[in-house]
């Protein structure tokens, strides 16, 4: 089993990227370049994809806005300036996990009590964007991202912006499969052009998985077991629920799935299995990738 931290670079549009499309997709390709033992291997945790993660400066984020705030200890300007943060998307730094946890922790995990002395820290640990300056489903060729911790709108005439991705796999011949489904591209409008993608670098990566009872963060799709509801404390975590429907390529329904949002932070006291499913031809993995603390630059 091998986790890979993979910088991805689109070279077309494409629209409503996450990793729920990327995931089918591959299996698609896997099933036709080799067998639907696909989904024995995903059972086993052998197949996992994170939801995109965008760099600023040297650290890789992820999209959160979970965890409530407690601003009340703060002066009235400032936590008047945070209030408006609000309204912004927010980013949370995933080499900060262990530091974040700890000031949970001592709030008895019910919210991040904000003061003027842990401003800076915090700022250090969250990034806010303006909700229309970073589209977080629809990627094109020439936004950037500026070095200022801000993300700005700037079109170029050449290159198109980078994101990451975490994958786990059990063997090259789901790596194989990433890449052609990459070279043929990941989207519905592929054939005039759309969706097209490459890899830029691959290296491992040494901070998911289960480690020891705690909070991690949650960076894929995520579906509890029944026998995971007695692995997770949920009055210790951060979470979002969301619905994902739709129909399968012959154009029928399939079933619905309510899975817990990534970007959730969940207090494991043991490493849960997640949800493996198919229907029909179609196959659906919720297993959850998650990430513990103690990382350092992993770019």
């Amino acid at each position: 089993m091998q986790d890979s931290l993979i910088e991805l670079k689109f070279k077309t549009s494409i629209n409503n990227f996450d990793s729920i499309k990327l995931m089918r997709a591959v299996i698609k390709t896997y099933i036709s370049m080799y067998s639907d033992e696909i989904l024995d291997i995903a059972a086993r945790g052998g197949f996992v994809i994170s939801e995109p993660m965008y760099q600023i400066e040297d650290s890789l984020y992820v999209e959160n806005k979970v965890i409530p705030i407690n601003l009340s200890s703060l002066p009235t300007a400032i936590r008047d300036a945070e209030m408006n943060n609000r309204k912004r998307k927010r980013f949370i730094n995933i080499s900060k996990l262990d530091k974040l946890s700890q000031l949970l922790k001592e709030n008895d995990y019910k919210s991040l009590n904000l003061n003027e002395k842990k401003l800076d820290f915090f700022k250090d640990i969250f990034k806010t964007v303006e909700d229309n300056i970073l589209p977080t489903s629809d990627f094109r060729p020439g936004v950037n991202i500026s070095q200022d911790n801000f993300f700005i709108r700037e079109l170029e005439r050449e290159g198109s912006r980078s994101l990451f991705i975490i994958m786990r796999h059990e063997n090259l011949k789901i790596l194989s499969s990433l890449y052609a489904t990459l070279d043929a591209g990941v989207s519905a409008k592929r054939s005039v052009g759309n969706g097209g993608m490459e890899i830029i670098k691959k290296k491992p990566f040494i901070n998911g998985g289960f480690r020891e009872p705690g909070l991690y963060l949650l960076i894929s799709p995520f579906v509890p077991t029944s026998s995971d509801f007695n692995k997770i404390d949920f009055n210790k975590s951060f979470y979002r629920i969301r619905t994902f429907s739709g129909r399968d390529y012959n154009g029928k329904s399939f079933s619905i799935y309510r899975y817990i949002q990534p970007g959730s932070f969940l207090f494991l006291n043991e490493e849960p299995e997640g949800l493996t499913d198919k229907y029909i031809d179609q196959f659906f993995i919720f297993k959850g990738f998650f990430l513990n603390g103690g990382m350092k630059n992993e770019i």
